[in-house]
């Protein structure tokens, strides 16, 4: 068989458990999400690989963590920072760096 029509017998696209794939593959990878000048004093929400994240300035670091309060779901990315801490706009649980 010919290389050209091999080629074209193979389908280039991804069903849904195929991306799902790709994503966790991509995890252990370093990916851009934004600029460091772009990240002002408070919390900014991001989107990768399908996953909302917040980004974030604590303790003089930038920080990135699931975009998701575990008390009950709210963006971390709605709240704002106070003594090196994300605090969640809902009901004000807080971060620290370490993410606990």
């Amino acid at each position: 068989m010919e290389t050209a029509s091999l080629v074209s017998t193979v389908s280039t696209h991804i069903d849904a458990a195929g991306e799902a794939e790709l994503h966790r593959a991509l995890r252990h990878f370093w990916h851009p999400v934004m600029y460091t000048d772009e990240l002002g004093d408070g919390p900014q929400g991001v989107e990768l690989l399908d996953e909302r994240l917040v980004v974030v300035r604590l303790a003089g670091k930038v920080r990135v963590f699931p975009d998701l309060c575990v008390h009950r779901g709210t963006a971390l990315s709605l709240g704002w920072v106070e003594d090196d801490q994300i605090r969640c706009a809902y009901h004000g649980w807080t971060y620290g760096p370490d993410g606990a």
